[in-house]
């Protein structure tokens, strides 16, 4: 199997069905899978833990784990590593094929460890494709952007909407509605938890005549007639555009080059009892204490774990729905 061919193999893998977890079986006894918040994982069953210790900054290494792959079929002993959702599915690829040199070796785990420590820049690196990280955080966007227009009553308040999203543009926020009188940045994780990760101090700074804040989504993959993925958030939202609307649409979403099928192969819904919510950057954790920043301190990136707030339902999309209308209004009278 070819390394391009085991990409697209890890990229359609899909999250676990309840207590089941489907895994592809590469050789030997090296699997992969995928955990339920979407997370690729390096699986060799029956395998005797690995003799030294290793400090990684992008997956975490255990031993001793038990897996049910079936009703009637589980793998015991198993030593896993299980990367974050910033690691690309060519790294894991590529330690796959390196594991797989001797195809009768049954692997350990010190040869995960050897091969983790010859491949450890690539897999630490910043990835140029498409993660699941990067999937999770656009379906999010388009949540966003969906909800916006579905608080809409006419075509020009349907345009405010679709200029509001920044897509692949610089940007600081995810959201900023023409005049810049509202912004709000987009924040989607597949944990069980509302933990996000505050990547810039741009993303939450307070600023002037600006209502500045964050929604979150707390969601989980599911099988494709449980939710909804990238590509029919994408169809969805197209339909609903006037022409001119549409255009612009669709070429920020031809911007982003996005990987179709992999868009297509993953499903996302809310988690239960974790409605989106808006959040003011004076609720963020951290805002008050890192902004501003220090002299010397240029920049900053912090994760945070947020309360389950009060502004979700009916109460948020007023607010949305008044944000749409300020703006398209102050856009007439110009």
């Amino acid at each position: 199997m070819s390394v391009q061919s085991l990409q697209r193999d890890l990229n359609m893998l899909p999250s676990p069905n309840g207590q089941r977890q489907p895994m592809l079986d590469i050789g030997s006894n090296l699997h992969i899978a995928r955990s339920p918040e979407g997370k690729m994982q390096v699986i060799l069953d029956s395998a005797e833990p690995p003799n030294q210790q290793i400090s990684l900054k992008r997956a975490i290494l255990t031993s001793k784990v038990d897996f049910d792959i079936s009703e009637s079929t589980s793998i015991l002993n198993c030593v896993v590593l299980e990367f974050d959702l910033g690691v690309d599915a060519f790294a894991v690829a590529k330690m796959a094929e390196h594991l797989l040199r001797d195809p009768l070796k049954h692997l350990n785990g010190d040869d995960l460890i050897h091969t983790l420590e010859m491949f450890r820049t690539l897999v630490e690196a910043s990835s140029g494709g498409w993660t699941f990280q990067h999937l999770v955080g656009l379906w999010g966007e388009l949540k966003s952007l969906h909800r916006l227009l579905s608080m809409c009553e006419n075509n020009l308040e349907l345009t405010t909407c679709v200029e509001a999203w920044k897509s692949s543009s610089v940007h600081c926020q995810d959201f900023v509605f023409p005049g810049g009188l509202y912004a709000f940045d987009s924040k989607a994780t597949t944990k069980a938890q509302r933990i996000h990760e505050i990547s810039s101090v741009d993303q939450v700074a307070r600023r002037e005549a600006t209502e500045s804040c964050l929604m979150s989504y707390v969601i989980r993959p599911v099988a494709e007639h449980e939710g909804i993925s990238v590509t029919q958030l994408i169809e969805t939202i197209a339909a609903a555009l006037p022409e001119k609307a549409k255009e612009a649409f669709n070429l920020k979403i031809q911007k982003l080059d996005i990987d179709t099928v992999f868009c297509d192969t993953h499903h996302f819904r809310e988690r239960h009892a974790r409605p989106t919510t808006l959040y003011s950057v004076t609720e963020i954790p951290g805002v008050l204490q890192f902004t501003p920043l220090p002299p010397g301190v240029p920049t900053l990136a912090w994760p945070i774990v947020l309360n389950e707030g009060t502004c979700h339902g009916a109460v948020m999309n007023t607010v949305l729905a008044n944000w749409v209308q300020q703006t398209t209004k102050v856009m007439e009278d110009e």
